[in-house]
Protein backbone atom coordinates (compact mmCIF):
# COMPACT_ATOMS: atom_id res chain seq x y z
CA UNK A 1 0.00 0.00 0.00
CA UNK A 2 2.83 2.52 0.62
CA UNK A 3 4.04 2.14 -2.97
CA UNK A 4 0.51 2.77 -4.23
CA UNK A 5 0.29 5.84 -2.01
CA UNK A 6 3.54 7.30 -3.35
CA UNK A 7 2.53 6.70 -6.96
CA UNK A 8 -0.96 8.11 -6.29
CA UNK A 9 0.59 11.19 -4.68
CA UNK A 10 2.77 11.71 -7.74
CA UNK A 11 -0.26 11.37 -10.00
CA UNK A 12 -2.25 13.79 -7.85
CA UNK A 13 0.49 16.41 -8.04
CA UNK A 14 0.92 15.87 -11.78
CA UNK A 15 -2.84 16.13 -12.30
CA UNK A 16 -2.75 19.59 -10.73
CA UNK A 17 0.45 20.93 -12.34
CA UNK A 18 0.47 19.42 -15.84
CA UNK A 19 -2.95 20.35 -17.35
CA UNK A 20 -2.57 24.14 -16.95
CA UNK A 21 0.78 24.00 -18.74
CA UNK A 22 -0.65 21.86 -21.53
CA UNK A 23 -3.66 24.18 -21.80
CA UNK A 24 -1.46 27.27 -22.06
CA UNK A 25 0.71 25.63 -24.73
CA UNK A 26 -2.34 24.55 -26.75
CA UNK A 27 -3.90 27.99 -26.43
CA UNK A 28 -0.75 29.68 -27.72
CA UNK A 29 -0.69 27.50 -30.85
CA UNK A 30 -4.31 28.20 -31.82
CA UNK A 31 -4.55 30.29 -34.98
CA UNK A 32 -7.07 33.05 -34.29
CA UNK A 33 -7.13 36.64 -35.43
CA UNK A 34 -7.24 39.58 -33.05
CA UNK A 35 -7.80 43.28 -33.61
CA UNK A 36 -7.83 46.52 -31.64
CA UNK A 37 -11.28 47.82 -30.84
CA UNK A 38 -12.52 50.88 -29.00
CA UNK A 39 -13.27 50.15 -25.38
CA UNK A 40 -16.71 50.99 -24.07
CA UNK A 41 -16.22 54.26 -22.22
CA UNK A 42 -19.30 55.51 -20.37
CA UNK A 43 -17.53 58.78 -19.48
CA UNK A 44 -16.32 59.41 -23.02
CA UNK A 45 -19.22 61.65 -23.95
CA UNK A 46 -18.74 63.81 -20.86
CA UNK A 47 -14.96 64.05 -21.29
CA UNK A 48 -15.13 65.44 -24.81
CA UNK A 49 -11.76 65.60 -26.55
CA UNK A 50 -9.67 65.78 -23.40
CA UNK A 51 -8.29 62.27 -23.74
CA UNK A 52 -7.79 59.77 -26.52
CA UNK A 53 -10.26 56.91 -26.88
CA UNK A 54 -8.98 53.83 -25.15
CA UNK A 55 -8.77 50.59 -27.05
CA UNK A 56 -8.56 46.92 -26.20
CA UNK A 57 -7.47 43.82 -28.05
CA UNK A 58 -10.39 41.55 -29.00
CA UNK A 59 -10.83 38.45 -31.14
CA UNK A 60 -12.00 39.22 -34.66
CA UNK A 61 -14.38 36.24 -34.69
CA UNK A 62 -15.53 35.54 -31.10
CA UNK A 63 -17.40 32.35 -32.09
CA UNK A 64 -14.32 30.88 -33.77
CA UNK A 65 -12.17 31.95 -30.82
CA UNK A 66 -14.56 30.22 -28.39
CA UNK A 67 -14.39 27.02 -30.46
CA UNK A 68 -10.59 27.22 -30.49
CA UNK A 69 -10.56 27.86 -26.73
CA UNK A 70 -12.71 24.78 -26.14
CA UNK A 71 -10.48 22.66 -28.38
CA UNK A 72 -7.38 23.88 -26.53
CA UNK A 73 -9.07 23.08 -23.19
CA UNK A 74 -10.34 19.56 -23.86
CA UNK A 75 -7.15 17.49 -24.13
CA UNK A 76 -5.46 18.93 -21.01
CA UNK A 77 -8.78 18.60 -19.16
CA UNK A 78 -9.04 14.92 -20.07
CA UNK A 79 -5.41 14.28 -19.07
CA UNK A 80 -6.01 15.88 -15.66
CA UNK A 81 -9.25 13.93 -15.15
CA UNK A 82 -7.57 10.65 -16.12
CA UNK A 83 -4.76 11.25 -13.63
CA UNK A 84 -7.27 12.12 -10.91
CA UNK A 85 -9.29 9.00 -11.69
CA UNK A 86 -6.13 6.90 -11.54
CA UNK A 87 -5.76 7.88 -7.89
CA UNK A 88 -9.22 6.42 -7.20
CA UNK A 89 -8.38 3.32 -9.21
CA UNK A 90 -5.39 2.64 -6.97
CA UNK A 91 -7.85 2.49 -4.08
CA UNK A 92 -10.05 0.17 -6.12
CA UNK A 93 -7.11 -2.19 -6.71
CA UNK A 94 -6.14 -2.10 -3.03
CA UNK A 95 -9.72 -2.99 -2.13
CA UNK A 96 -9.59 -6.02 -4.41
CA UNK A 97 -6.29 -7.04 -2.83
CA UNK A 98 -8.05 -7.22 0.53
CA UNK A 99 -7.10 -3.98 2.21
CA UNK A 100 -9.69 -2.44 4.51
CA UNK A 101 -11.83 0.62 4.08
CA UNK A 102 -9.40 2.68 6.17
CA UNK A 103 -6.73 2.16 3.51
CA UNK A 104 -8.98 2.33 0.44
CA UNK A 105 -11.21 5.31 1.35
CA UNK A 106 -8.48 8.00 1.22
CA UNK A 107 -7.69 7.07 -2.37
CA UNK A 108 -11.33 7.47 -3.35
CA UNK A 109 -11.67 10.71 -1.39
CA UNK A 110 -8.58 12.30 -2.93
CA UNK A 111 -9.53 11.12 -6.43
CA UNK A 112 -13.07 12.45 -6.08
CA UNK A 113 -11.78 15.74 -4.68
CA UNK A 114 -9.36 16.19 -7.58
CA UNK A 115 -12.13 15.50 -10.08
CA UNK A 116 -14.56 17.86 -8.36
CA UNK A 117 -12.08 20.75 -8.54
CA UNK A 118 -11.81 20.36 -12.30
CA UNK A 119 -15.44 21.03 -13.14
CA UNK A 120 -15.22 23.05 -16.37
CA UNK A 121 -16.33 26.66 -16.18
CA UNK A 122 -16.36 29.40 -18.78
CA UNK A 123 -13.53 31.18 -16.96
CA UNK A 124 -11.40 28.02 -16.90
CA UNK A 125 -11.92 27.45 -20.61
CA UNK A 126 -11.59 31.01 -21.90
CA UNK A 127 -9.26 32.66 -19.35
CA UNK A 128 -6.00 30.96 -20.36
CA UNK A 129 -6.92 31.40 -24.02
CA UNK A 130 -7.45 35.13 -23.55
CA UNK A 131 -4.16 35.46 -21.65
CA UNK A 132 -2.27 33.48 -24.31
CA UNK A 133 -3.44 35.82 -27.08
CA UNK A 134 -3.59 39.03 -25.07
CA UNK A 135 -7.15 39.61 -26.24
CA UNK A 136 -10.60 39.54 -24.71
CA UNK A 137 -13.60 37.51 -25.74
CA UNK A 138 -16.75 39.54 -25.80
CA UNK A 139 -20.15 39.12 -27.38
Amino acid sequence: APVFAVVALGLAVASVLLPPRLHAAAARTAAVETRDDLRDDPLGATQGFRRPASSERVFSDPAAARRAALQAFLSPFLVGMAMAEAVSLFGFVLGFLGFGVAVVAPFFAVGAGLQATRFPTEAAIEGPFERAHGARLRD
